[in-house]
């Protein structure tokens, strides 16, 4: 059979492939649903913008350190076996939502995120060189993209469930309102918005438990690593070692401490810094509209980033990414900049386009990175994941910088403004790896179908 004639996915494993591929549908529905956790236990919980970002700390931090422990399961074991192990994950800390929520109290959900994004890390190392294996080597790469295409439709089914389960549940009262409640009545707020707060986790573990059973009593490929690689402590040396790789991982890290520091605070901007009213004294400020408003801004950052990768790929065939990657970087700036000074929609816009910007940064660092790598590729991967970590420093340090702005004297809207001086930084280090190679790619060969990433 030629390459051109080969299957994107064999017969024998069609079934197979979408159960997989819904995995990469549940992980994007996931994290989408996680970002907008954060301006919801903020206000459930009334807790400070740097406690809310404990959210996205715990979350990143946990995928991030089983990207490498999951390599090693499914080098050991199996793909279907890393897939089965990281579903379990996934479905035990979903399940912890339910008890968590009960106590009414924050720390326990941390707990509960930790564990759900332990699966999330085992789940999608495992699933994208399973799905690789599924088929013909010639098709490989097709049917990766192929079973990709489900993760932005998860996304957005992930932001559509957060706005209509979780924000429009959410009591219009602020912090300060909340405070002069009596416990009765700020029992009962509380138990109505954790329980929307739960409810899509419950349900997702039912379909969860649905996929494992199927996993189980269908036939499915194993699915097996048995390219021989170095050792993997030689390997780690030689990698550190290689500078185009370890700078890789270090932009990487700062890519991602961008991407989850604008979309965890973009709802907040939007209500707190661009459309709002001040206060008789000139202290303080009133949002200008709910959260489940204000999450439109976050829908359309996610529709202009998913356009923006497809134009960005489509132009890749023409223009040097690297090339392309440092004018976006320069341009993100600006708009940064614009968020900062800008007032109303105006400003809201301007955050929303650096979404734009965002959407060819992962691959484009990813691949740079993993050029030429040989045998080293596949621990080199973990490694850019585990970068992912980065996601965990951003939001915690806008995070940070908005509580400190605020406890300077700064109004609310000025010190969330000035607080996206983290994404303008993220985006000079992006830029500087981007001209440090831009050479380098103008010498890649034509058609290259290197590593394929997604985030």
């Amino acid at each position: 059979m030629t390459p051109s004639s080969a299957p994107i996915v064999p017969k024998e494993n069609r079934l197979a492939f979408i159960l997989i591929a819904s995995c990469f549908g549940l992980w994007g529905m996931m994290n989408m649903i996680t970002d907008t956790l954060v301006p919801a236990v903020q206000k459930i919980f009334s807790i400070s913008t740097e406690q809310s970002s404990y959210i996205q700390v715990v979350n990143y931090a946990s995928y991030a350190l089983l990207a490498f422990p999951a390599s090693l399961l499914i080098k050991r074991f199996s793909y279907k076996t890393g897939v089965l192990v990281g579903l379990c994950l996934l479905s035990v800390g979903a399940l912890g939502f339910v008890p968590a929520g009960t106590t009414q109290v924050f720390s326990p959900l941390l707990l509960t995120i930790g564990i759900m994004a332990c699966g999330l890390s085992v789940l999608e190392t495992s699933c994208n060189p399973y799905v690789i294996a599924m088929g013909p080597e010639e098709t490989a790469v097709r049917r990766l993209n192929l079973a990709q295409t489900i993760n932005p439709i998860g996304c957005l089914l992930g932001l559509f469930v957060a706005k209509y389960l979780i924000l429009s549940n959410l009591n219009h009262a602020e912090a300060a309102e909340r405070a002069t409640w009596t416990l009765e009545q700020k029992s009962k707020v509380l138990t109505h918005e954790l329980f929307y707060l739960a409810l899509p986790y419950a349900i997702l573990v039912a379909v969860v438990i649905g996929i494992i059973v199927t996993l189980f009593i269908r036939k499915m490929p194993e699915g097996r690593d048995t390219e021989h690689t170095p050792h993997v402590w030689v390997s780690i040396k030689r990698l550190l070692a290689n500078r185009r790789y370890a700078s890789g991982v270090v932009t990487q890290f700062f890519y991602v401490g961008l991407q989850v520091a604008i979309w965890t605070f973009i709802i907040k901007y939007t209500r707190e810094a661009a459309i709002f009213t001040v206060s008789a004294d000139g202290k303080s400020i009133i949002p200008g509209m709910i959260e489940a408003d204000a999450w439109y801004s976050l829908m359309i950052s996610m529709v202009v980033f998913t356009l923006g990768r497809m134009v960005c790929t489509a132009l890749m065939k023409k223009i040097n990414p690297a090339s392309m990657m440092a004018t976006l970087a320069v341009i993100g700036i600006g708009l940064t900049i614009g968020a900062i000074l800008l007032p109303g929609y105006a400003g809201v816009a301007s955050l929303i386009l650096v979404s734009a910007c965002m959407s060819l940064m992962f691959p484009t660092i990813y691949g740079i990175a993993l050029r030429n790598l040989g045998p080293e590729v596949k621990l080199g991967a973990s490694g850019l994941i585990m970068a992912i970590l980065g996601g965990s420093a951003g939001s915690f340090a806008q995070g940070r910088l908005i509580d400190v702005f605020q406890n300077s004297g700064l109004r609310a809207d000025v010190a969330i403004r000035y607080s996206f001086i983290v994404p303008i930084v993220c985006l000079v280090v992006v830029l500087i790896y981007a001209l440090s190679y831009r050479r380098f790619c103008a010498t890649a060969p034509a058609g290259n179908g290197g590593p394929v990433a997604g985030h």
